[in-house]
């Protein structure tokens, strides 16, 4: 016997296996780092800690009841100035402040008033009116301070005890990171320190950068609090190799400079938290503070929130808060320098396993070998991090464990253990299975005639009843009807045999699908291999089917169209190639906003189309001229649609009938599916009796309705009458004829949407301004420009919103 090739052996696919992993170990591949931050995390969860600095930490933040009471965020400087002026009053031992004061606080009042003083300090009065004038300086100037937040803010630090600001991280310029720091006048009252923390591949911060090359604040903030807690500064604080020195507490990094602090679970509540609206009312007593660590900053929900090992969503304040507390009590994790030949070893430890043990084992005694592998390495990481808080990444050799077993398991079970069961088949089972696989191809007397070869039995009975049961399908009666009689001339009391045959040889109480007509109690019709369940529409040329793929249970939707009744027979076959053309091209067609076309055919003089079966609605359903749709909605739908415009573009498909009721819109989810993709093209050419062309002339561009070469840009277009109607709940133009309609199209102006829904963005209104233009050179040119103006247009109205 011929033995297996090399890359059918355990010890190659094993290899194979550790192959993938050693490159995507090598590259960082963001999904084996996730799984190492997910042992991570529960490591952390696991290990036991106490309260210990954290009570001495106290937590004022910027929440919904802060906002309820004081006004929607931001708030004016001066209002931050008064809760600040009650905190200084309490004795704190330090102080941070992690909100952005980088920028000046903008106040228009201000800049006029300012000019206004300016002016006024410059202008000459007789000597009656100095001391009017002198009155009027002392008002501006006056007013002046009063509008002035960032002055109030300043004063409000001044004198506040251990103050500590934070650099927030900016756009990088030149390939360098860059930071924002503090306005000067209020820098000057504090210690400034930065929060670095490693970017994690889920976007979580569990890693902060102790020190940075930054010589005007080279500490992380949370180093400079824990150092203020124990009555020192930065001249206190020294950067060795391995560790971080503050005064006599030693804390240790790894080899990149990173702490990996522990953190209280959010349902601890070890750090005291005061709402700033109760603080800023005087409703906190003075002694919450006397001597504690303060921080104050935006609460989850109102700032950015981040997962943590300790909650999937925290605040940069409880961050910050966590951070320090560990490098009080040294609760910080460490990554030994030898963690990398560890984890080598562990591999490598696998590795051979897989290469040497699994080959010989049997497959319950391997399964139990690597059940008991894998617990040992998932077991050795989480007791160390538990008990000697180090950190080993062993979930990539478990998952390397794990992938190579079953790799191996499935080769065996796919090239080994069937092989026999495929070798003892005989001539009955050879004929049984032929005619199953011609049954499955529609080939029904292919298969009836290979039953009929199978010595009679209860089980070919069943098939031939299954194969009469196809052939009623298909309405081939007599043909059902001769099976039935072959059943019954061996079991005369076969299960309903002998009804269903007179049921085959009356053929009547029939229903219509199409021009063929199906037995009213037969089994349900199919088109194709698809087994009709019901009606869900109609439209312009056919029906609009709920159908089964009964090979893998798929539901689709089966559209319709009887190309022999829209289209004269000297012409149909060109009309039925264009169709398969026209359809083959649309199935190429991969975008998560388009339609999945599944299959085309024939069958009863029915073309049909199989294509992916939608939750939602059409989106003329979702418009409405006294409820018009919200923007953002408005935008999202066009942003999809843009999208996948675009990309159908790229592969030279035009769609010609872009208009909402071929946008499938499911609001639950807000996912948006364009729908007859080259069907346009076909009904284009197809004429009612009264020889109007099928179509929808409204959304139609003028170089479509005027009969003239089209492109993408005709789409964009028809895009631009959609958004229209989406925001004033009706298309631009409206003739009271075709010829009228047809003559707006293509000479008036579209009107401006801000005159029909005045609070239309101006962003928008340009958008569809430029997309409903007559000519197509002076409209947007593609579909990605199109939606990097929509994206840009949507992320204004957010940011107004907030």
């Amino acid at each position: 016997m011929r033995k297996a090739g090399f890359y059918k052996r355990d010890w190659f696919i094993a290899l194979l296996v550790a192959a993938v992993f050693a490159a995507a170990r090598y590259a960082e591949a963001p999904w084996l780092e996730r799984l190492n931050l997910l042992a991570y995390d529960l490591g952390v969860r696991a290990t036991y800690r106490l309260p210990g600095a954290a009570e001495n930490i106290v937590l004022v933040v910027i929440d919904e009841p802060s906002l309820a009471a004081l006004g929607p965020w931001p708030w004016p400087r001066s209002l931050l100035a008064e809760g600040l002026e009650r905190l200084k009053a309490s004795r704190p031992r330090a102080v941070g402040v992690l909100l952005d004061w980088s920028e000046p606080e903008p106040d228009r009042g201000l800049s006029a008033v300012r000019d206004i003083r300016e002016r006024f300090a410059a202008m000459e009065f007789p000597r009656a009116a100095l001391s009017q004038a002198r009155e009027l300086g002392r008002l501006l100037a006056q007013a002046e301070r009063a509008l002035d937040g960032d002055r109030a803010l300043a004063r409000a630090l001044r004198g506040m005890p251990r103050l500590h600001l934070p650099l927030h991280a900016a756009a990088p310029r030149d390939g360098a990171a860059a930071v924002r720091a503090p306005l000067p006048e209020l820098a000057a009252h504090a210690a400034l320190g930065h929060l670095a923390y490693r970017a994690d591949p889920d976007g979580g911060k569990r890693a902060l950068r102790a020190v940075t090359a930054d010589g005007d604040a080279p500490y992380a903030l949370p180093v400079l609090l824990a150092a203020a807690s124990l009555g020192l500064d930065r001249r206190h604080v020294v950067h060795e190799p391995g560790r971080l020195r503050i005064g006599r507490l030693q804390v240790p990094l790894d080899r990149t400079g990173h702490l990996h602090p522990g953190f209280h679970g959010p349902d601890a509540n070890v750090f005291a938290t005061y709402s700033f609206s109760d603080v800023h009312a005087g409703k906190v007593a003075g002694t919450a503070f006397v001597n504690k660590i303060v921080l104050l900053g935006l609460a989850a929900g109102i700032g950015p929130a981040f997962p943590t090992p300790a909650a999937p969503a925290a605040s940069e304040i409880e961050i910050a808060a966590n951070t320090t507390a560990a490098i009080l009590n040294r609760d910080v994790y460490t990554l030994p320098d030898w963690s990398l030949p560890a984890e080598a070893a562990a591999a490598l430890a696998v590795l051979l396993y897989l290469l040497f043990a699994v080959p010989y084992l049997r497959g319950g005694i391997a399964a139990l070998a690597t059940l008991l592998f894998l617990l040992a390495l998932l077991g050795a990481g989480q007791f160390l991090m538990a008990t000697q808080k180090l950190w080993l990444a062993t979930a990539s050799p478990a998952l390397l464990l794990l992938a190579g077993h079953l790799a191996i398991a499935t080769k065996r079970l796919v090239l080994g253990e069937r092989r026999q069961l495929e070798a003892a088949a005989d001539a009955a089972y050879t004929n049984r299975m032929l005619g199953l696989s011609f049954q499955s191809q529609g080939q029904l007397d292919l298969a009836m005639d290979k039953f009929r070869a199978l010595p009679v039995d209860a089980s070919v009975l069943e098939l031939i009843y299954n194969l009469a049961l196809d052939f009623e399908r298909k309405r081939q009666f007599h043909k059902a009807a001769a099976a039935y009689d072959y059943i019954l001339a061996h079991d005369a009391h076969f299960r309903d045999a002998a009804e269903r045959k007179k049921r085959a040889e009356q053929g009547n109480h029939s229903i219509a699908l199409g021009k063929t007509l199906i037995l009213d109690g037969a089994e349900k019709p199919t088109l194709g291999r698809y087994r009709i369940e019901r009606e869900i529409g109609r439209g312009a040329m056919g029906v609009v089917y709920l159908g089964v793929d009964p090979k893998i249970n798929r539901r689709v939707a089966i559209k319709t169209l009887a190309l022999s009744e829209e289209f004269e027979a000297k012409e149909l076959e060109s009309v039925r190639e264009r169709f398969f053309r026209e359809a083959e091209t649309a199935g190429r067609l991969h975008h998560p906003s388009i339609v999945t076309i599944y299959d085309v055919g024939e069958d009863h003089d029915l073309a049909y189309i199989a294509m992916e079966y939608l939750e939602g609605k059409g989106l003329d359903a979702y418009i409405d001229p006294d409820k018009p749709l919200p923007f953002d909605r408005i935008l999202d739908i066009a942003i999809k649609v843009a999208d996948a415009l675009a990309y159908a573009h790229r592969q030279d498909v035009v769609h010609r009938d872009i208009k909402p009721h071929n946008i499938i819109y499911h609001e639950p989810s807000g996912s948006v599916k364009v729908m007859d993709f080259g069907i346009a093209r076909l009904t284009a050419s197809s004429r009612t009796k009264t020889g109007l062309v099928l179509g929808t002339p409204a959304y139609m561009s003028p170089e479509q309705i005027s009969g003239k070469r089209v492109d993408g840009r005709s789409d964009l277009y028809s895009l631009g009458v959609t958004i229209f109607e989406m925001v004033t709940g009706d298309t631009p133009f409206d003739g009271d004829s075709f010829a009228a309609l047809m003559h707006q199209i293509t000479t008036t102006p579209a009107p401006d949407l801000r005159k029909l829904r005045p609070e239309t963005p101006a962003s928008l209104a340009a958008i569809v301004k430029r997309l409903l233009q007559k000519q197509v050179t002076k409209r947007y040119q593609s579909g990605e420009e199109l939606k990097r103006d929509l994206e840009t247009c949507r992320a204004q109205l957010e940011a107004a919103r907030a």
